[in-house]
């Protein structure tokens, strides 16, 4: 198990939201990849983006009220997207993927809990003062 303080904890976080976040604003904003898309659906891939991203904001803001402050942070970063897209020549709005992003997000709620104990095992966090 590795023990790291609150700080380096949420820092951690923090930062694979972000490459997250990168990666995944790279991938809706370019070229639609047909591999990817012939192989897996695409409310599937945003369903599980959105899951992962929460996680990922769950532990870079964990003082932080999930239903009142990430969810929408959450879905205005899957609107974001939507509208960006509809500006796009490849690309078109779509609301399916917005639920879809929502379902990713609920999905997550649903599974938080035995997914924190799991990660647990990991990776904890401890007090400053503690060092």
């Amino acid at each position: 198990m590795i023990s790291l303080t609150f700080r380096t904890y949420s820092g951690v976080f923090g930062v694979a939201l972000l490459a997250s976040i990168l990666v995944i604003s790279i991938l809706a904003f370019g070229p639609p990849p047909v591999a990817v898309s012939a192989s897996v659906s695409d409310k599937v891939l945003h369903a599980g983006a959105f899951f992962v991203l929460s996680f990922l904001l769950e532990g870079a803001l964990s003082t932080t009220s999930f239903w009142r402050v990430k969810v929408p942070m959450l879905l205005s970063y899957g609107l974001f997207i939507e509208l960006i897209q509809w500006q796009l020549p490849n690309r078109d709005f779509s609301l399916l993927d917005f639920l879809a992003d929502g379902a990713g997000v609920v999905l997550y709620w649903v599974c938080h809990k035995p997914l924190w104990l799991m990660s647990d095992l990991i990776i904890t966090y401890r007090s400053e003062a503690q060092d």
